[in-house]
Protein backbone atom coordinates (compact mmCIF):
# COMPACT_ATOMS: atom_id res chain seq x y z
CA UNK A 1 0.00 0.00 0.00
CA UNK A 2 3.39 2.11 0.66
CA UNK A 3 4.22 1.48 -2.92
CA UNK A 4 0.80 2.32 -4.29
CA UNK A 5 0.02 5.12 -3.01
CA UNK A 6 3.68 7.28 -2.93
CA UNK A 7 3.47 6.30 -7.04
CA UNK A 8 -0.42 6.81 -7.52
CA UNK A 9 -1.40 3.45 -8.62
CA UNK A 10 -4.74 2.74 -9.76
CA UNK A 11 -5.34 -0.80 -8.93
CA UNK A 12 -4.44 -1.08 -5.52
CA UNK A 13 -6.98 2.13 -5.16
CA UNK A 14 -10.06 0.21 -6.74
CA UNK A 15 -9.22 -2.67 -4.71
CA UNK A 16 -9.10 -0.58 -1.64
CA UNK A 17 -12.72 1.18 -2.73
CA UNK A 18 -14.35 -2.11 -3.43
CA UNK A 19 -13.65 -3.41 -0.21
CA UNK A 20 -14.51 -0.48 1.46
CA UNK A 21 -17.55 0.06 -0.48
CA UNK A 22 -18.31 3.32 -2.85
CA UNK A 23 -21.34 4.25 -0.72
CA UNK A 24 -19.46 3.78 2.27
CA UNK A 25 -16.96 5.93 1.33
CA UNK A 26 -18.78 8.75 -0.54
CA UNK A 27 -21.33 9.13 3.08
CA UNK A 28 -17.78 9.29 4.82
CA UNK A 29 -16.52 11.79 2.78
CA UNK A 30 -19.53 13.98 2.86
CA UNK A 31 -20.07 13.12 6.70
CA UNK A 32 -16.11 14.69 7.07
CA UNK A 33 -17.64 17.95 5.49
CA UNK A 34 -16.62 17.30 2.27
CA UNK A 35 -19.29 18.26 -0.86
CA UNK A 36 -19.34 15.94 -3.81
CA UNK A 37 -21.08 16.01 -7.20
CA UNK A 38 -21.40 12.88 -8.48
CA UNK A 39 -23.78 11.38 -11.54
CA UNK A 40 -25.89 8.76 -10.12
CA UNK A 41 -24.85 6.39 -7.57
CA UNK A 42 -21.17 6.49 -6.16
CA UNK A 43 -19.20 3.66 -7.53
CA UNK A 44 -15.36 2.52 -8.20
CA UNK A 45 -14.71 5.45 -10.83
CA UNK A 46 -14.65 8.18 -7.39
CA UNK A 47 -11.51 6.91 -6.73
CA UNK A 48 -10.13 7.58 -10.21
CA UNK A 49 -11.20 11.03 -10.21
CA UNK A 50 -14.79 10.44 -11.58
CA UNK A 51 -16.67 12.62 -9.56
CA UNK A 52 -16.55 16.80 -9.14
CA UNK A 53 -15.18 18.96 -5.86
CA UNK A 54 -13.67 21.72 -4.86
CA UNK A 55 -10.24 22.89 -3.31
CA UNK A 56 -11.86 23.91 -0.27
CA UNK A 57 -13.43 20.29 0.33
CA UNK A 58 -10.35 18.87 -0.49
CA UNK A 59 -8.45 20.83 1.96
CA UNK A 60 -11.07 20.25 4.49
CA UNK A 61 -10.84 16.47 4.11
CA UNK A 62 -6.49 16.43 3.85
CA UNK A 63 -6.85 18.68 7.80
CA UNK A 64 -7.64 15.16 8.94
CA UNK A 65 -4.20 14.32 8.23
CA UNK A 66 -2.63 17.01 10.32
CA UNK A 67 -5.41 16.80 12.88
CA UNK A 68 -5.25 13.31 14.42
CA UNK A 69 -8.04 12.14 11.83
CA UNK A 70 -10.59 14.94 12.55
CA UNK A 71 -11.78 17.73 9.85
CA UNK A 72 -11.82 21.17 10.06
CA UNK A 73 -13.83 23.28 8.21
CA UNK A 74 -12.39 26.52 6.94
CA UNK A 75 -12.84 29.75 9.43
CA UNK A 76 -12.75 33.04 7.57
CA UNK A 77 -12.51 35.44 10.57
CA UNK A 78 -11.63 34.25 14.51
CA UNK A 79 -15.40 34.29 15.83
CA UNK A 80 -16.23 31.85 13.11
CA UNK A 81 -17.34 28.49 14.80
CA UNK A 82 -14.82 25.92 15.00
CA UNK A 83 -16.80 22.49 12.92
CA UNK A 84 -14.94 19.38 13.66
CA UNK A 85 -16.07 16.41 12.12
CA UNK A 86 -14.84 12.32 11.82
CA UNK A 87 -12.89 11.18 8.67
CA UNK A 88 -10.52 8.32 10.33
CA UNK A 89 -8.65 7.38 13.05
CA UNK A 90 -5.71 8.64 14.60
CA UNK A 91 -3.14 5.66 13.60
CA UNK A 92 -4.84 5.64 9.98
CA UNK A 93 -4.41 9.51 9.55
CA UNK A 94 -0.86 8.85 10.91
CA UNK A 95 0.25 5.93 8.63
CA UNK A 96 -1.19 7.61 5.47
CA UNK A 97 0.83 11.14 6.63
CA UNK A 98 4.08 8.75 7.54
CA UNK A 99 3.36 7.75 3.39
CA UNK A 100 2.95 10.72 1.89
CA UNK A 101 6.01 12.15 3.74
CA UNK A 102 8.79 13.00 1.55
CA UNK A 103 12.38 15.39 1.89
CA UNK A 104 11.98 18.76 0.31
CA UNK A 105 15.25 18.99 -1.74
CA UNK A 106 16.07 22.60 -0.93
CA UNK A 107 15.26 22.39 3.21
CA UNK A 108 17.35 19.46 3.43
CA UNK A 109 18.89 19.87 7.21
CA UNK A 110 17.25 22.44 8.63
CA UNK A 111 16.72 22.01 12.49
CA UNK A 112 12.47 23.33 12.02
CA UNK A 113 11.83 21.66 8.63
CA UNK A 114 13.00 18.07 9.17
CA UNK A 115 12.83 16.27 5.68
CA UNK A 116 10.02 13.41 7.72
CA UNK A 117 8.01 16.13 8.59
CA UNK A 118 5.63 16.52 5.85
CA UNK A 119 3.54 15.01 3.62
CA UNK A 120 2.74 15.65 -0.12
CA UNK A 121 0.51 14.56 -2.70
CA UNK A 122 -0.30 15.85 -6.57
CA UNK A 123 -2.80 15.11 -8.94
CA UNK A 124 -3.61 15.39 -12.65
CA UNK A 125 -6.61 14.93 -14.15
CA UNK A 126 -7.65 13.21 -17.78
CA UNK A 127 -6.53 15.83 -20.35
CA UNK A 128 -4.24 18.50 -18.69
CA UNK A 129 -8.20 20.31 -16.99
CA UNK A 130 -6.76 20.10 -13.93
CA UNK A 131 -3.36 19.96 -11.67
CA UNK A 132 -3.07 20.29 -8.19
CA UNK A 133 -0.81 19.80 -4.68
CA UNK A 134 -1.20 19.69 -1.66
CA UNK A 135 0.66 19.41 1.44
CA UNK A 136 0.39 18.88 5.38
CA UNK A 137 3.26 20.14 7.81
CA UNK A 138 2.51 20.33 11.49
CA UNK A 139 -0.69 21.90 12.26
CA UNK A 140 -0.58 23.01 8.57
CA UNK A 141 -2.70 22.12 5.65
CA UNK A 142 -2.10 23.99 1.81
CA UNK A 143 -3.77 23.41 -1.33
CA UNK A 144 -2.73 24.48 -4.92
CA UNK A 145 -5.12 24.08 -8.11
CA UNK A 146 -4.24 25.27 -11.40
CA UNK A 147 -6.56 25.26 -14.26
CA UNK A 148 -9.22 27.08 -16.37
CA UNK A 149 -13.03 27.77 -15.53
CA UNK A 150 -13.95 26.61 -18.36
CA UNK A 151 -12.47 23.52 -18.37
CA UNK A 152 -10.13 23.59 -21.62
CA UNK A 153 -7.09 21.77 -21.09
CA UNK A 154 -3.86 23.48 -19.82
CA UNK A 155 -0.77 22.04 -22.12
CA UNK A 156 1.79 20.38 -19.92
CA UNK A 157 0.45 21.70 -16.44
CA UNK A 158 0.72 18.57 -13.97
CA UNK A 159 0.94 18.50 -9.87
CA UNK A 160 4.31 17.96 -9.78
CA UNK A 161 5.12 20.89 -11.34
CA UNK A 162 4.03 24.35 -10.45
CA UNK A 163 1.43 23.64 -8.00
CA UNK A 164 3.73 21.26 -5.94
CA UNK A 165 6.25 24.05 -6.49
CA UNK A 166 3.54 26.97 -5.15
CA UNK A 167 2.16 24.31 -2.26
CA UNK A 168 5.75 24.49 -1.11
CA UNK A 169 6.10 27.62 -1.55
CA UNK A 170 2.95 28.27 1.02
CA UNK A 171 4.52 25.98 4.02
CA UNK A 172 7.71 27.72 3.92
CA UNK A 173 5.88 30.70 5.02
CA UNK A 174 4.81 28.49 8.05
CA UNK A 175 8.20 28.54 9.29
CA UNK A 176 7.92 31.34 11.64
CA UNK A 177 4.55 29.35 13.31
CA UNK A 178 6.54 26.33 14.22
CA UNK A 179 7.79 26.32 17.56
CA UNK A 180 8.12 22.44 18.42
CA UNK A 181 8.22 19.13 16.87
CA UNK A 182 4.75 19.12 14.19
CA UNK A 183 1.63 17.50 15.02
CA UNK A 184 1.39 15.47 12.17
CA UNK A 185 3.86 12.90 13.76
CA UNK A 186 3.50 13.15 17.21
CA UNK A 187 2.21 10.17 17.73
CA UNK A 188 3.89 6.76 18.78
CA UNK A 189 3.63 3.19 18.41
CA UNK A 190 2.08 3.22 21.98
CA UNK A 191 -0.31 5.20 20.50
CA UNK A 192 -1.51 3.55 17.76
CA UNK A 193 -1.44 0.19 19.99
CA UNK A 194 -3.95 1.92 22.53
CA UNK A 195 -7.33 0.58 20.52
CA UNK A 196 -9.96 2.52 21.65
CA UNK A 197 -8.15 5.61 22.61
CA UNK A 198 -10.70 8.44 21.27
CA UNK A 199 -9.37 11.54 23.51
CA UNK A 200 -8.36 14.34 20.57
CA UNK A 201 -5.51 16.19 22.71
CA UNK A 202 -5.75 20.18 22.47
CA UNK A 203 -4.40 22.07 19.27
CA UNK A 204 -0.91 23.60 20.72
CA UNK A 205 -0.85 27.02 20.90
CA UNK A 206 0.60 28.72 18.51
CA UNK A 207 2.70 31.99 17.99
CA UNK A 208 4.96 33.66 15.51
CA UNK A 209 8.64 35.54 16.38
CA UNK A 210 8.94 38.94 14.70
Amino acid sequence: MTRALRLSLNVPAVQVLEAFGPQTFHDRLVNAGATLYISGRPNLSMVLGGLGTSLESILVLYSALARNGITGMPRMIKNDPVQERYLMSRGAAWIIGRILSQPMPDLKGSAVFRPDTHGVETGTSYGFRDAWAFGIMGDYVAGVWIGRPDGTPVPDSTGPSRPSRCCKESLKTCHCLISEKPALFRLTETDLLAHGHTEIPDKRKMFCHP
